[in-house]
């Protein structure tokens, strides 16, 4: 957790729904929540400015490569911030589907 906590980019898990399972200070940061807890159970669509550009991206994700892509996020004032966002698909040895991103905000330093 402490290796995590200290990354400056934004790091997530989600599952094969695109639900989060964790994120890090630097991700909640971005999308405007004080705590990362905020955002475990949260559909990663609901933090996207276009939620079917976020669609696209996990179905291209769904093939089990890293993909990777400039996103919109939501701000908390209702705008945007571009990022570019990172996801590699893992399967685990039962057939669950763990998504793992990276999202780094464009044009400003984090």
């Amino acid at each position: 957790r402490a290796l995590v906590g200290g990354i400056r980019e934004g790091l997530y898990v989600a599952d094969g729904e695109g639900r989060l399972l964790d994120v890090n200070a630097a991700f909640a940061a971005l999308v405007g929540a004080t705590e990362p807890a905020q955002l475990v159970g949260r559909r990663l669509a609901d933090l996207m400015a276009d939620a079917a550009e976020r669609e696209r991206s996990l179905a291209a994700a769904a093939s089990g490569s890293t993909t990777e892509a400039e996103v919109a996020l939501l701000a908390p004032d209702g705008g945007s911030v571009p990022a570019l966002e990172r996801v590699t698909v893992l399967r685990q040895a039962d057939g669950t589907v763990r998504r793992l991103g990276v999202v780094q905000a464009l044009g400003a330093a984090m």
